[in-house]
């Protein structure tokens, strides 16, 4: 029998790889796991191995329409469906992905006598709160077992929008870790790295302009980035324009196989979060910026949402206010 059920809205999302990590690693052999539906095969970034319950089995939307779906009131949640897949996996504790997504499973848990735990990351607890509706709807919250937040941050936030009863736990998302350690090169190229999808919260092309001032003094620095999404386009023909195609390589969407190999053999981790002028999403505490620790880089990123807990300055990186290109392209240089 079960104990644990994960829900979330996506099985598969190539950036969620630490919604994998809870349902593989967080209790091997004791959890389940719902969704919306899986990602389709040829973009599906991972998958689970586990008694798992898909509330919309046929891929008829793009992964961005499903995603944008599981953060709204549609489709209703169908809680006599999901009540007996919890009585027959025997699930006592529901692990929610996503304070939005968690608070539609709030009725559900209820009837079936099942403590929920609602994970806060990012846009969850940025962008929605910009909404007074949003905010409410949060406030029902407060009669949840508990609300784990990946950093101070994120925790202070919900207390002020009057979450004051609910245990509100800071755990940080763990972070894949190299099994082996090599030696990085000593020659002449210095590898600058940044991982994450190419969105404004991220701010992809502050990065490769703080890299290119750098660059200018210090010639033997080379970037190289992971991720797509709709800021791709403009950040590769900004490289192209500028003629940095020699120096900044854009390789794409890539798994965790192609990831921790290439943060073994760089030097600098570098991310430039932002608080997003189109929406004001911001980070929770990226997780790419902690696996880059765990590979020993030292970071170069800026004073946005969690960062500043995990990344202690002057010691095991460089931080520097948002929006500060030329203060990041010295600190990177």
């Amino acid at each position: 029998m079960k104990q644990l059920c994960v829900i979330c809205p996506l099985i598969g999302q190539r950036s969620e790889t630490f919604i994998r990590r809870h349902v593989v690693e967080l209790a091997p052999g004791k959890v389940t796991a719902i969704a919306l539906r899986r990602v389709p095969e040829e973009q599906r970034g991972w998958d689970v191995d586990c008694p798992t319950l898909l509330l919309e089995p046929i891929h008829s939307k793009p992964v961005r329409a499903i995603a944008r779906a599981a953060r709204s009131l549609a489709p209703i949640i169908d809680t006599a469906r999901i009540g007996t897949f919890f009585r027959q996996h025997g699930v006592q504790v529901v692990l929610g992905e996503y304070l939005d997504f968690s608070w539609r499973f709030m009725n559900a848990c209820d009837k079936a006598g099942v403590r929920l735990f609602a994970h806060a990351h990012g846009y969850d607890i940025s962008t929605r709160l910009n909404s007074a509706k949003w905010v409410k709807r949060y406030q029902d919250l407060d009669r949840v077992t508990g609300i784990i937040t990946v950093a101070e941050e994120g925790k202070r936030r919900l207390r002020e929008i009057g979450l004051s009863k609910v245990p509100i736990h800071v755990i940080p998302c763990g972070a894949v870790q190299p099994t082996e350690f090599h030696p990085r090169s000593q020659g002449e190229t210095v590898v600058v790295v940044a991982v994450g999808r190419f969105v404004p919260k991220k701010a992809p092309l502050n990065t490769i302009r703080a890299f290119e001032i750098a660059h200018r003094g210090n010639p033997s620095l080379r970037l190289e980035m992971v991720g797509d999404g709709p800021l791709f386009e403009e950040a590769r023909e900004y490289v192209r324009e500028k003629g940095l195609g020699g120096v900044v390589l854009l390789h794409g969407a890539k798994g965790p196989d192609f990831v921790m190999p290439l943060l073994s053999r760089a030097h600098i981790y570098a991310q430039h979060s932002l608080v997003s002028p189109v929406d004001g999403d911001r980070e929770g505490l990226p997780v790419a910026v902690l696996e880059a620790m765990g590979a020993g880089l030292p970071v170069v990123s800026t004073r946005h949402a969690g960062i500043p807990e995990a990344v202690v300055e002057g010691e095991t990186g460089l931080l520097v206010d948002e929006g500060d290109v030329e203060g990041m392209g010295q600190a990177m240089s």
